[in-house]
């Protein structure tokens, strides 16, 4: 049994200054410092001492020694531990999608003003003058379509990327706080893409996943020399290879599907029905989209099925 969660954190609030992952025995004060992405050195938890942590808490009385044994060990009780074969730190994967998409890179172009009036319209106009394939749908959003369109943003007359960044608008609400080398930066970028090109892959080998993730870490070590702030999602991503080897791409484990079904649920009408009639609806709902679902495959099956005998 296993599943995958967004972010993957230690049962003890965030605000915490220990208990930050659920993988390993990091602090809060290490996602900004070079420990926090030091992967040879973890010291990664044992599901056994969580599992026993879990119903220690469960078999105490007083909110205090809940609150005691979740201070030591980062652990409360939940109902899930009670499930045969559930293992919370090997068996409850850190979600690729939120965590690797949601540590957004984005921020570090806006909260250190790397880009002025001019950039952004020059930005805007690189993406506009793409021709797209016409069976693309939605544009892509993820950094290695942002890598094409910076190296045109900041590139001088030699095709190189130039070192200093835009003048900080004298209006800033906050001047950022780190190093804003655009060469630097852009490494970040590229190191991120790479990363995101051979880890979001359909198939992929563990060479190929040790290679990426080496391009994530350093990209997340760029980050920290920079003085850039990084969230706890940046730690996270040090653990993906363990679930790689566990459950294979992330195709197989990733929360899109999920996501899209829960868009298609929130589609239902449940007149604000209460005391079990909303998720009666829902319920019923999803089955009838199952059901016609197979009935149109089937349908496309038999008319494959005849043609082919006829012929």
């Amino acid at each position: 049994m296993h599943g995958a969660v967004e972010c993957h954190t230690s049962d003890a609030p965030t605000s915490s200054k220990t208990h930050l992952c659920g993988c390993c025995s990091a602090e809060h004060s290490d996602v900004n410092t070079e420990a926090g992405y030091d992967c040879e050195n973890f010291t990664l938890r044992d599901d056994w001492e969580m599992l026993a942590a879990s119903f220690r808490a469960k078999q105490v009385t007083s909110k205090k020694k809940r609150k005691e044994i979740l201070d030591k060990t980062g652990k409360r009780y939940l109902v899930m531990d009670e499930l045969t074969g559930w293992l919370l730190v090997s068996t409850s994967a850190i979600d690729f999608m939120h965590n690797f998409y949601g540590a957004l890179l984005l921020d570090i172009l806006i909260g250190g003003y790397l880009l002025d009036a001019d950039g952004w319209w020059r930005l805007q106009d690189v993406v506009n003058s793409i021709q797209w394939p016409s069976g693309i749908g939605r544009l892509p959003s993820n950094v290695r379509f942002l890598c094409t369109v910076l190296w045109s943003v900041w590139r001088g007359e030699d095709d190189r990327i130039r070192q200093s960044a835009p003048d900080i608008p004298s209006n800033a609400k906050a001047r950022p706080k780190f190093e804003r080398n655009l060469i630097k930066i852009y490494c970040v970028f590229i190191y991120a893409s790479l990363a995101e090109w051979i880890l979001a892959a359909k198939t992929i080998s563990k060479q190929e996943v040790e290679h990426g993730h080496r391009f994530l870490r350093w990209s997340c070590q760029e980050m920290v020399a920079l003085g850039i702030h990084l969230v706890p999602n940046f730690h996270y991503s040090m653990h993906y290879p363990q679930f790689f080897r566990l459950f294979g791409p992330v195709y197989a484990w990733w929360l899109f599907a999920h996501e899209r079904f829960n868009g298609e649920l929130e589609k239902v009408n449940i007149n604000g029905h209460a005391d079990g009639q909303m998720e009666l609806s829902l319920t019923r709902n999803w089955i009838a989209k199952h059901r016609l679902h197979e009935l149109v495959s089937g349908h496309h099956s038999m008319i494959r099925y005849l043609t082919s005998t006829c012929v």
